[in-house]
């Protein structure tokens, strides 16, 4: 009996492990077959649930690829598969469930976030910087998966006539660290959806990176 609950529960663990290659296979049919295990470089099984690789094409610049897979309570994986490098990032998502792959939108396994998801205190800010955050939290997110968790960080820089520049709504972030400019969101899966993980709280942002803008 015993060894029967044991292999029942082993059967389940192993349920649960994603077929990576198989959903790379099936991503790679819609990029032309670009994704083809013999065409990736640099293989990275790091989990059971996730691979990433480099793809440097004859004649083309090198990529680098995510794949990401989260389980599902009712069967099947939700899949992250992150691309970037040459290009700007791009995450596409998707449902694999007994062996069909389906393109799906990442808004509708989470909450919407909002500027109060990333700062405690954002009432305090100068009108022009808090809608210029809460433009870039409309229009540009930039999503990445790290240790099992979906990390959530707002693209601040924008083209300029000078090349890649930060609003002027946010100039007093110019005098930080360019890797922390904005405060990052970290959700974890729950089997059915991301939700924040709740070590990861919204910061409270000096005021003093503020004080160029006029309110």
């Amino acid at each position: 009996m015993a060894n029967d609950e044991s292999e029942s529960v082993a059967e389940k663990i192993e349920a649960k492990k994603p077929p990576l290659y198989d959903i790379l296979a099936e991503i790679s049919k819609l990029h032309d077959g670009i994704f083809s295990r013999e065409k990736i470089q640099e293989e990275d099984l790091s989990t059971e649930s996730h691979i990433s690789f480099e793809l440097n094409p004859e004649g083309d610049a090198m990529s680098f690829h995510n794949l990401d897979c989260f389980a599902m309570n009712d069967g099947g994986f939700f899949v992250c598969f992150r691309s970037y490098g040459y290009m700007e990032p791009v995450v596409e998502t998707f449902i694999y469930k007994d062996g069909v792959l389906s393109k799906t939108d990442l808004q509708k396994y989470m909450q919407p976030l909002t500027i109060n998801d990333f700062y405690s205190n954002a009432d305090k800010f100068p009108k022009p910087a808090y809608d210029c955050l809460t433009s870039i939290i409309e229009s540009k997110l930039k999503y990445m998966v790290s240790d099992g968790k979906l990390n959530i960080g707002m693209e601040v820089w924008q083209v300029g006539e000078n090349g890649y520049e930060i609003p002027a709504a946010l100039s007093g972030f110019e005098e930080k660290d360019p890797n922390e400019l904005t405060p990052e969101i970290q959700l974890i899966w729950n089997g059915e959806k991301f939700v924040r993980d709740p070590e990861n709280k919204p910061v409270e942002e000096d005021l003093k990176y503020f004080e160029s803008v006029n309110g």
